[in-house]
């Protein structure tokens, strides 16, 4: 028979405590993949814009894009899930990317699969600027100006708070980038799109039919700060400018999800309590802590305490 060891109270304590912390952390006492996840495939990407310079490539930009979007969204407990394929296609000088919507479902119903289409139409009017350095959101030499954060006032059930509403950085005359869209910009936007501000209504027998919530009015459950907010739509799957989700990006410019376009998503696809500065940028506001985020901060202190050892005395 193997005896059960003695561990002293404290041990016990501190065991017990970090178990708590660690469950409070992620939502629940088992482990899950972080929070938002998009996976991107690459459909037909063999023949891009013929008017694109910058030397990036269309996998690298989309790819961190993604990863713009997922870090607002990375509560492990709270599981969502979007597949997008990206290609290249002729779309008419007028449209710059496309989403289309493949299927939807779950619960929450959300987007669970669609395909996006670049432009690669070959005219002297439309052109790319694809960033070899779609990582660097600081100290881009492509875009030098900025950051230029928005920031206005709203109501929220609490009286009247201050919401991001823009977070934009500009080319110089003289960048590459001038004059161009941008490729990671408008990749974030359209996979925006995915994840929910979309309008498309469909015929009762070509799925599938997508229409978000209108008026979008911010619930206590995706946030108690802002919680009354209404975000005002345009068309349906527009926000208003500066939000990366506006209808028309200018050129030049690379614009990020704002608090304004994380609410809108959060809202949509139900996801609770959202990063709005995911990329910590000074100037954008940001709610205090929520009191069960308080009481897990306190935990950690008091297991820190208890980890700690008297110092042994010196014969």
């Amino acid at each position: 028979m193997i005896s059960r060891p003695h561990i002293p109270i404290l041990s016990r304590l501190r065991r017990i405590l970090f178990g708590f912390v660690l469950a409070a952390g992620l939502g629940g006492w088992t482990s899950a993949k972080a929070g938002l996840i998009i996976n991107a495939t690459a459909g037909d990407i063999s023949t891009p814009s013929p008017n694109m310079i910058g030397g990036g490539n269309i996998t690298t930009i989309f790819n961190q894009a993604v990863a713009y979007w997922e870090m607002a969204f990375p509560d492990p407990a709270q599981t969502w899930t979007l597949d997008l394929t990206y290609n290249w296609g002729v779309l008419g000088e007028d449209q710059v990317a496309r989403l289309t919507p493949l299927t939807v479902g779950g619960s929450p119903n959300r987007i669970l699969t669609g395909s996006i289409t670049f432009n690669h139409v070959d005219s002297d009017q439309f052109s790319w600027f694809a960033d070899p350095n779609p990582g660097m959101m600081t100290n881009n030499p492509a875009f030098t100006i900025g950051p230029t954060v928005t920031n206005q006032s709203v109501d929220a059930s609490s009286g009247t708070v201050e919401l991001n509403t823009g977070l934009t950085y500009q080319a110089a005359p003289e960048s590459p980038a001038y004059g161009r869209s941008d490729l990671l910009t408008i990749a974030m936007h359209e996979i925006g799109h995915g994840m929910g501000l979309l309008f498309n209504p469909s015929p009762p027998n070509d799925p599938p039919d997508w229409e978000p919530i209108h008026p979008l009015i911010i619930t206590e459950a995706v946030s108690s700060h802002y919680a009354g907010t209404e975000i005002f739509t345009w068309a349906g799957e527009h926000l208003f400018t500066p939000s990366l989700m506006e209808s028309a990006t200018l050129t030049g410019t690379r614009v990020f999800p704002s608090s304004n376009d994380i609410l809108a998503m959060a809202e949509i696809s139900q996801y609770f309590d959202p990063k709005l500065n995911p990329y910590n940028v000074p100037g954008i506001p940001v709610p205090e802590p929520s009191s069960s985020l308080l009481i897990l901060t306190s935990l950690s202190g008091l297991v820190f305490l208890l980890g700690r050892q008297r110092p042994k005395r010196l014969s």
